[in-house]
């Protein structure tokens, strides 16, 4: 079952439209990075290895990974300075202050965790750190009544597109519920994130658009999956899983495009002409760079970019899930959007879901399969510090 979710989440995950400029050019890296410790956590038999969807929480006195235990339907606190268990707690699946499916959630402060269900944000459970009961949010106008019939909203909720909370409010990536290989479905009105007003109790879309370049034609699901991050700032910057650049809101209105891309990018992505072409989609995965998530360090005013190398395609690579063995790299921004580094994780350690930026650094978990120490009854993150290389 473990490996039903992981597969599941890849097929989802593996779809964001690709970029069109690529440089193979050998990239002079400013920022590195260095291995400066780790962090083991043991599981219970409640809990899952994957920790696909997880939280840091730093404050003046607690420092805390929140992961979504799917297994319980709840959450699991992890104290990261002992590395103990501190909560953990299942929402009901039906009645009153249920959650009927568990898809993500948001931490605002210990007494108030946001709980939202899969493809609809109607009802929003708060709950404090032991799981009781705080509030219960009713949305009035959900999204997409008109168009599916029930009132739906397809938000991520995760580590590549987190729910943020800013100014009284919850911005939701959204993912699309249609097929990426129409071109037709693909336009430049179609909005990638959603907005609810906690005061007013309404939801409105923001102009969060595919790229031009993206705009009028079929693609992959694998080139075409959205997420985001935002900054100290309160900037938002946008990312999708194959494009080379990313796309950043400024808080003061402006909008801008900045080149994100991975100096060797593999093959070029092509659109599909075709929906028969999705057949060839685990092979031009494998052959060219997905962007898996955009993370931002407040500590130190850097962006990272994770990003997989393409390999070779084999005829050994019949799933999607043959992404896994794909080696990961880091591409570094710095606070203006320039990339200053790009640093290759060592092969067969690590994976893509689960990274999170804690005061001490970037915490990476090594789970991939090839691992020597892979077990599934514990976690381990390599704790990584960026530094600035001698010139």
């Amino acid at each position: 079952m473990r490996y039903f979710y992981i597969l599941f989440l890849l097929i989802c995950l593996v779809g964001v439209s690709c970029s069109s400029s690529s440089s193979n050019n050998k990239f002079d890296s400013i920022y590195s990075f260095q291995k400066v410790d780790s962090l083991t956590i043991d599981l219970d038999e409640k809990t899952s290895f994957e920790f696909r969807n997880i939280h840091y929480f730093q404050n003046d006195s607690l420092e805390w990974l929140v992961t979504l235990n799917e297994n319980i339907n709840g959450l699991n606190i992890y104290d990261l300075n002992s590395s103990r268990l501190v909560s953990q707690f299942s929402v009901p699946r039906s009645g009153p202050h249920s959650v009927p499916s568990l898809n993500g959630f948001t931490i605002i402060s210990p007494d108030s965790i946001f709980l939202y269900t899969k493809i609809s944000i109607r009802n929003i459970e708060v709950v404090n750190y032991l799981g009781d009961t705080v509030a219960n949010i009713r949305v009035s106008n959900p999204l997409d009544v008109a168009e599916h019939g029930q009132p739906i909203l397809n938000h991520v909720s995760n580590n590549p597109g987190p729910t943020i909370f800013r100014d009284n409010k919850l911005y939701f990536s959204k993912w699309p519920l249609f097929d990426f290989s129409m071109a037709q479905n693909i336009t430049k009105e179609y909005s990638l994130e959603a907005v609810v007003d906690l005061k007013s109790l309404r939801i409105s879309e923001m102009n969060v658009n595919y790229p031009e370049w993206v705009q009028y034609k079929g693609w992959y699901t694998s080139y075409l999956l959205n997420g985001k991050t935002m900054n100290s700032r309160g900037d938002f910057i946008y990312t999708l899983q194959g494009d080379d650049s990313i796309s950043v809101h400024f808080n003061n209105g402006e909008k801008k495009r900045f080149y994100a891309g991975l100096s060797k990018t593999g093959s070029e992505k092509t659109p599909i002409t075709k929906r028969t072409q999705k057949n060839r989609e685990i092979e031009d995965v494998m052959s060219t760079t997905i962007y898996w998530g955009m993370l931002y360090d407040k500590y130190r005013d850097l962006y990272y970019r994770i990003a997989d190398n393409a390999i070779p395609f084999t005829s050994e690579h019949r799933s999607i899930m043959s992404v896994l063995e794909k080696p990961l790299s880091i591409i570094v921004l710095n606070n203006e959007f320039s990339k200053v580094g790009e640093y290759d994780l060592p092969k067969n350690i690590y994976y893509f879901y689960g990274i999170f930026i804690g005061e001490n650094g970037l915490y990476i978990p090594r789970l991939n399969s090839k691992y020597a120490g892979f077990s599934e009854d514990l976690v381990t993150f390599s704790i990584y510090k960026p530094y600035k290389n001698d010139n």
